[in-house]
């Protein structure tokens, strides 16, 4: 058998992994790892002729950390692995930390990747290393009781968990090893035994994510290859495959068609990584993922000499990090922010419009443009679905204020007033404030900053950018300020999270110029980050 993959339409987001079915609100679910973000969208028709499902509406829940896997609970939240802890995210996007891994204390930063629940209702998650140091990373299991407990180390990149049907085989790759083994699982403990090879996946590419069908085939995404392959068989080693310009399984992971690899983002955070994780709370009624239900044998009792790492009491993380926000939609739309500036808001909407229908989803109108706040009120009445409407140029808890109140759901500042921020938080809304120095990031985002604003971002350029995130890689930037259209692409490979566009994307649009022009540079910006 021969399948031909098709990408998503909309863009899922930047690096887009462990894409989860839940089956008891008929939607799907996946991450953005770097953006720490939690997408959960209905399947819709795709707009071709093709008949198969598209990504329809999303709703976001932003993390202030990078987020590895997502599982639905049944008791209706969702089980997060997000940095070095597990969390929890309840029905109206609350989030609290309750259970960590001691992890290593040799200065190393690592992060969870990918995590899969077992038909037993334990969660497994591997650890890796920000840069992938090799044999940096462990293989965690977090059982119904809350305990968290080693089950396999070291390891480098967990990358791919699956079950047989009958729950007696478990499937698992480490990138690296280039190959997919197994072990016997066994169903009432979740002890694992005799692990042996499976499939080898060199020397085209390396296992990138894995899923088991009802009938016990493992697929397998291969990148490298751009190619998913069913293995039926421990003893029938050819292959069914699926092969595609970018690797899309809907099972195994999402991807952004982009320049390089999403794990080019391991390899890139090689000389980037320097920042380790802190601790977390632990919650004591953990929930079973809704796929999975305690085994019918004996009850879990803890095995001798494990002992769970015992937690500070439950937290909750800062609001305005993690409620569900339209810029956090917008900017896994398209990871850009259009800024318009003008001595007259009167073309601002036309100008909103024609970004919209070229796929920008973020907008910022500038509080120095007089008579801005009317704008914004009347913009923010009749804005077409799925935008981002935000004030920029805020500089006093006052502006916050009355942006928020004339429709603004998000605040950007040029520099670091933390009293905005501050009020920011009190609204409810994200905030973006402007920072340069590592001092000041660093400020800004204790604050509460939602993700900062690196400005003037000329002043570096990509290179300053990724210096920046050597020590910082937790901080989600926004360069803004002089980028060129061509630049675009090399600041996202520095890692920004996304960016800020002025002049360059909107030329004369906001003073009545042609939007026609508008469509084809913001089309050709796409176009570049996307290529």
């Amino acid at each position: 058998m021969h399948l031909t993959a098709l990408p998503c339409a909309p863009v899922p987001g930047r690096l887009t992994e462990g894409p989860v079915w839940h089956a008891g609100r008929g939607d799907l679910l996946w991450v953005d790892i770097t953006a720490g973000l939690v997408h959960r969208a209905r399947l819709v028709a795709r707009d071709d002729d093709s008949g198969l499902p598209d990504l329809g509406p999303r709703t976001t829940v932003s993390l202030d950390r990078p987020v590895g896997a997502v599982a639905p609970c049944a008791s209706g939240g969702l089980l997060v692995a997000a940095g070095t802890s597990f969390l929890r995210v309840d029905g109206a996007g609350a989030v609290t930390e309750f259970a960590a891994p001691v992890v290593p204390e040799d200065g190393t930063p690592r992060r969870f990747n990918d995590a899969k629940c077992d038909p037993g209702g334990r969660l497994l998650a591997g650890t890796m290393a920000y840069d992938a140091t090799p044999a940096a990373g462990t293989l965690y299991r977090l059982d119904p009781d809350g305990t968290v407990r080693t089950v396999l180390s070291p390891v480098t990149i967990s990358n791919g968990l699956g079950w047989s049907p009958d729950g007696r085989l478990l499937y698992y790759a480490d990138s690296p090893t280039r190959r997919v083994d197994v072990f016997d699982h066994d169903p009432a403990t979740g002890a694992l035994s005799g692990r042996r090879p499976f499939a080898d996946t060199g020397p085209a590419g390396v296992p990138d994510g894995l899923a088991v069908d009802t009938e016990g085939r493992v697929w397998v995404a291969v990148w490298g290859a751009g190619q998913v392959r069913a293995h039926t068989h421990p003893r029938r080693r050819t292959p069914r495959r699926r092969d595609g310009p970018r690797l899309a399984g809907v099972q195994l992971r999402l991807r952004r068609p982009g320049p390089g690899s999403p794990d080019d983002h391991h390899r890139r955070r090689r000389a980037d990584a320097r920042a380790a994780r802190g601790g977390a709370a632990r919650r004591p009624d953990l929930h079973l993922p809704a796929r999975c239900h305690r085994p019918a044998g004996p009850a879990l009792r803890r095995r001798p000499g494990a002992v769970p790492r015992v937690l500070p009491p439950l937290t909750r993380l800062p609001r305005s990090r993690m409620t569900t926000d339209p810029l956090a939609h917008a900017l896994a739309v398209a990871p850009v922010i259009a800024i318009l500036r003008s001595r007259s808001p009167r073309h601002f909407a036309a100008t909103a419009d024609a970004l919209h229908e070229a796929g920008i989803r973020a907008v910022e109108f500038t509080l120095t443009t007089p008579g801005v706040l009317h704008a914004l009120r009347e913009y923010a009445e009749s804005k077409p679905a799925g935008t981002a409407l935000g004030a920029g140029t805020v500089m006093t808890p006052s502006d916050a204020m009355r942006a928020v109140e004339a429709g603004a759901t998000y605040l950007i500042t040029p520099a670091t007033c933390l009293d905005v921020i501050r009020e920011a938080r009190r609204l409810g809304v994200p905030v973006l404030p402007g920072a340069l120095t590592p001092s000041e990031i660093v400020a800004v985002w204790r604050e509460g900053a939602t993700m900062v604003k690196l400005f003037p971002a000329s002043a570096g350029g990509p290179d300053y950018l990724r210096a920046v995130r050597a020590p910082l890689p937790h901080v989600p930037l926004v360069p803004t300020g002089g980028i060129g259209l061509d630049q675009a692409p090399a600041y996202l490979a520095a890692g920004a999270s996304a960016l800020g566009m002025g002049s360059p994307l909107i030329a004369d649009a906001c003073e009545g110029g042609d939007l026609d022009a508008l469509r084809e540079r913001a089309a050709t910006l796409l176009e570049g980050i996307r290529s």
